[in-house]
């Protein structure tokens, strides 16, 4: 089991697989858009639906400026980041909402770590560099515009190219609170000159399951030579279904062309052989210990499409 131990510790170094996200990207001629919360027909020059709808992002860029609209249905905020490092970890982000009496927020914002927290850029010694904002939410629909330099003198702020590609990160809540977790949120990569958009990944998804895995592997050599299999029995299994739960639905329910190409095979693949060495390799074990190093072999190749998934993601 001491291979099962190596790889446990070398999967907690990349912890999670990441999950396409898709969207469409639509493109027009524009003017200069008008910051008032209404989103005329062909005012923005580019935009991208996020995860069939849940989230849309406009764009235009004029001379040194990037205008920006969200739009998603909700109740709650709506946040978009750029640049992120992993995750949410170094995004700059802008997050707004319209409060039941019409009032608008919309914050220059940057994200700490992978999971957050945010902070305005004020509140760590920044600057707001927003240029000016609306917002509103009618029969349901919250509509935020902000424009913004694409260059700033701010740390907390990462540069938006004029032209190329930007991978950006968004969220919608349901609650005012942009401190609250989102109810939905995805990641993706924009072309600001040309509207071309590419799916990315959301690196959240399996992180939970994930770490049960490999915390499985790694306890089996301890807790099998003393012939105390329980917690490692409790641990595969949690992990298996907990990969299938989480990620079975997002292969289904989010398809989509991986922005990494042939390894968008690796997530399913992952998901099989957990599922088969938590599952089938561990009932047939009880009967015949010769599928017992089956059952290893498989739960391993899990963990190595599970970190490579991670590694090539960080590529992005």
């Amino acid at each position: 089991m001491r291979t099962g131990t190596m790889a446990a510790v070398v999967f907690v170094a990349a912890l999670c697989i990441l999950v396409p996200v898709p969207f469409h990207s639509h493109a027009a001629a524009a003017a200069v858009p008008v910051l008032d919360a209404e989103i005329a027909e062909g005012e923005y020059a580019h935009s991208a639906s996020f995860s069939s709808g849940a989230f849309n992002l406009l764009w235009q860029v004029e001379g040194d400026l990037a205008f920006f609209a969200m739009v998603a249905r909700t109740g709650g905020y709506l946040g978009v980041g750029f640049e992120p490092e992993l995750m949410m970890k170094d995004a700059d982000m802008v997050v707004g909402w319209v409060e039941a009496n019409g009032s608008a927020f919309v914050h220059d914002s940057y994200s700490m770590d992978s999971f957050g927290p945010v902070f305005r850029d004020v509140d760590l010694g920044g600057t707001d560099d927003l240029l000016g904002f609306s917002g509103q939410m009618r029969d349901g629909v919250v509509t935020i515009e902000f424009c913004r330099p694409l260059s700033t003198d701010d740390a907390y702020d990462n540069d938006i190219p004029r032209e190329g590609k930007t991978k950006v990160i968004w969220a919608v809540g349901s609650e005012l609170d942009p401190a609250s977790l989102p109810s939905n949120a995805g990641v993706g990569v924009i072309d600001m000159s040309s509207g071309g958009t590419e799916s990315a990944w959301d690196a959240s998804t399996f992180y939970v399951p994930g770490l049960a895995l490999a915390l499985g592997l790694a306890l089996a050599s301890v807790l099998l030579a003393h012939r105390s299999g329980r917690a490692h029995s409790f641990l595969g299994a949690a992990s298996a279904l907990s990969l299938l739960g989480t990620g079975l639905p997002a292969l289904i329910f989010s398809p989509g062309t991986s922005a990494l190409g042939p390894w968008g095979i690796i997530a399913p693949l992952a998901l099989l052989l957990a599922a088969a060495a938590m599952g089938g390799l561990a009932w047939l074990g009880a009967w015949n210990r010769r599928w017992e190093r089956a059952h290893l072999w498989m739960a391993l190749a899990a963990l190595a499409c599970l970190a490579l998934a991670l590694l090539t993601a960080l590529s992005i």
